[in-house]
């Protein structure tokens, strides 16, 4: 089991979104329509842990994928960089 203290859940999520939409074949602009309450830009800086998204947001994120949200919190894969990262977003 992988501990999560201290590492930034955000860069998780956002690894994940990323790996999901490219496996989708998706580019930024295409989620951030199908997601409908997020722009490009907040896509990328989402995917490169530097945003902390709400519930509501991510929770859209797995809709616009359609993924399960529990999916998106799979850590098996993960690089290293990933899970060593310490929290450093803005809000």
């Amino acid at each position: 089991m992988v501990k999560l203290d201290g590492m930034n859940v955000y860069h998780l999520l956002g690894w994940r979104v990323k790996q999901v939409r490219i496996k989708l074949g998706l580019t930024q602009e295409e989620l951030a329509a199908r997601h409908g309450k997020v722009t490009q830009g907040y896509v990328s800086e989402f995917e490169n842990g530097k945003i902390n998204a709400t519930l509501e947001i991510i929770n859209g994120f797995s809709l616009a994928l359609d993924t399960p949200l529990s999916e998106l919190f799979i850590v098996t894969g993960v690089p290293d960089a990933i899970l060593n990262s310490k929290i450093r977003t803005k809000f």
